[in-house]
């Protein structure tokens, strides 16, 4: 089995310019997530996919093992979907599982990236998403609003309530047929990891950007 993991980035941010280059705790931000990849068991081969010559540089200065390949156009504009992203690497590249992992989501760690690759061997399990878990209360956003996950009359209390698997957008894995049959990054039999509850926030706004700076110097080591 080839396990690839591969990271998009295109060079068209509009809230944060150049955000996959920009110095996050420093590092390029970019850098957080491909260095989990190299740095994870269960990985073969690291790509990171981009329209973006400013990426390819800090790629190629980095001098870590991430192979570079073009991303198609179509796929680098605002109203591509990421699933675009994968299948035009699908047809450039062999692989059995492809792990798709997020430049955003740079609290991703290699334990993180092997848990996720080894929970797609349980049995019936076609694709992985890491989560979050989130002890919140849901409502709907009629006029008059519906408790979603909750008896407002039984409110539980924070400790007696299991929560929701959120997903954080930092994982997903995905066998080369599942992709193929579904053109989706989750199948139709998907299981979750749980990740710490700071790696839900992702960077797409500048106040982001602060907060996850934060984190990065609390929890992660380099």
């Amino acid at each position: 089995m080839k396990t690839i993991a591969m990271i998009p980035v295109r060079g068209g941010s509009k809230s944060i310019p150049k955000k996959n280059c920009k110095m996050l705790a420093g590092k390029p931000l970019v850098l957080w997530a491909a260095t989990a990849a190299v740095e994870a068991e269960s990985i073969d081969e690291v790509y990171v996919a981009t329209d973006c010559q400013d990426v390819r540089d800090v790629v190629q200065q980095s001098g870590l093992p991430i192979r570079l390949i073009d991303r198609d156009p179509s796929t680098c504009l605002d109203t591509a979907t990421t699933e675009s992203a994968m299948l035009d690497f699908m047809s450039k590249v062999d692989f059995d599982v492809l792990v798709l992992l997020q430049a955003t989501s740079p609290l991703t760690s290699p334990n993180d990236i092997d848990r996720a690759v080894a929970q797609l061997a349980q049995p019936g399990v076609d694709s992985v998403v890491s989560c979050v878990e989130w002890k919140r209360f849901f409502w709907s956003n009629d006029t008059l609003a519906k408790p979603i996950n909750y008896v407002p009359a039984q409110r539980p209390r924070r400790q007696d309530f299991d929560g929701w698997q959120m997903e954080n957008g930092a994982i997903y894995v995905t066998p080369r047929e599942v992709l193929e049959k579904y053109e989706c990054r989750v199948g139709q039999s998907p299981s979750t990891i749980t990740m710490p509850p700071h790696t839900a926030v992702e960077i797409d706004e500048p106040d982001d950007w602060v907060i996850l700076e934060n984190f990065m110097m609390r929890h992660h080591q380099d």
